[in-house]
């Protein structure tokens, strides 16, 4: 991050700008009972905003001026997915100033709400007007530029010279070239309307699309492109697995969530039992790990999995929802939230010391849950539920 007066650049990062430091942000918020010290990083983090939304004077990520945004002006890939089918191709035919994706949208719409998040906490109300008007307009454009009805999956849009939208980008035999993680990424985004969502659900869903043995696959594996001795075709990385898991949350979909995090530790213990290696990636024919062996920070997403449903004392909510204070123990909880989305449903996982039952309320009232194993609470509640306090104590 770069302080505001300075004039030589918004932020620095190397490699694929993926924006992760905001969902990052966001934890820490959580997680920290006096937000004072990250407030004061708001200007920071706005700073970055405004530029990868295309509002900062010199940016590029909205070039195509209808809503989009991408960062092929920066970097050859926009999500660290080197081999992903339609950025091999984009840039096998020359084209990476027609193309723009759908990850870099939804990823700067997912900051705009985590920005709007902070704003409201910090009782900036312009800001807030800012970023609802960013949220809609960048959520109409991934709807109307980059979704392929026959597909269901969202797709890279093309363009001319003249910056004029041409299409979206499909094999020669009119196959959408995006189907896969990227064609997903709305989902994370929560710009996707309910029945254009339940088709993504189910391509992430399906064993033989997405959901594979070794967890959600970066290609759908029944596209004419998908293959299985790739680097991320043909393989499940945790990082952007995580930000699906993450989104579950919100869904209230938390028997999928499980699934994601379970379908991980499993196969990770496996292989670390076996090689005691900390791989990048894992194959979707052997479930073994490949490629660089000492890459921890990629595989983070495992520690976090593990302490949601086994190590006492963690709460853990989607990113649609604030947490002005959570005081945790071993045997009890205090969160104070708010939801700020606007789904049918949504959810939290409590897990508290395996040794003892629990009684959950919600603003006093004794609220029921789902038990995964002992000590670990799933809470699901209607999108209607806009705020409480959630307590925890022993029976």
């Amino acid at each position: 991050m770069s302080q505001p007066e300075n004039t030589d650049f918004a932020f620095l990062l190397h490699g694929s700008l993926v924006p992760t430091q905001f969902v990052q942000y966001l934890e820490l918020l959580h997680r920290t009972e006096d937000k004072a010290p990250l407030f004061a990083l708001y200007p920071q983090m706005k700073r970055y905003y405004d530029y990868i939304s295309g509002k900062t004077p010199g940016s590029t990520c909205g070039k195509f001026g209808n809503g989009l945004t991408t960062t092929y002006d920066y970097w050859y890939s926009c999500s660290g997915m080197d081999d992903y089918p339609a950025q091999v191709a984009m840039i096998a035919q020359d084209k990476k100033q027609y193309m723009c994706p759908c990850l870099s949208t939804s990823h700067t719409i997912r900051a705009a709400k985590i920005m709007k998040m902070v704003a409201a906490a910090m009782g900036k109300e312009t800001d807030i007007a800012a970023y609802d008007a960013d949220i809609q307009r960048m959520s109409d454009a991934l709807n109307r530029y980059s979704w392929d009805e026959k597909s269901g999956y969202y797709a890279y849009s093309v363009y001319d010279d003249d910056k004029n939208y041409q299409g979206i980008f499909t094999t020669d035999a009119g196959e959408n070239y995006d189907k896969g993680m990227d064609g997903v990424y709305p989902l994370f985004a929560g710009a996707a309307p309910e029945a254009r969502r339940e088709r993504l659900l189910a391509h992430i869903k399906n064993p033989d699309e997405m959901w594979s043995a070794a967890g959600i696959s970066a290609v759908d594996m029944t596209a004419s492109y998908y293959f299985d001795d790739g680097y991320w075709n043909g393989n499940v990385w945790m990082s952007h697995q995580f930000f699906m898991w993450k989104t579950m949350f919100d869904l209230g979909e938390t028997e999928f969530a499980f699934e994601i995090a379970r379908r991980a530790l499993d196969m990770w213990k496996e292989e670390t039992d076996f090689s005691y290696n900390t791989y990048e990636c894992f194959g979707i024919q052997t479930r073994r790990g490949g490629w660089f062996h000492n890459f921890g920070g990629l595989s983070a997403p495992i520690n976090v999995w593990a302490d949601c449903y086994y190590r006492p004392g963690t709460f853990t909510c989607g990113l649609d929802v604030w947490t002005d204070s959570q005081k945790l123990t071993d045997t009890s909880a205090e969160v104070h939230f708010r939801y700020t989305g606007d789904n049918g449903q949504y959810a939290f996982v409590l897990t508290l010391s395996d040794a003892h039952s629990y009684r959950l309320t919600l603003d006093g009232q004794e609220l029921d849950y789902a038990l995964r194993s002992d000590g670990c609470m799933e809470i699901t509640l209607p999108g209607t539920v806009r705020s409480g306090v959630l307590k925890a104590e022993i029976k």
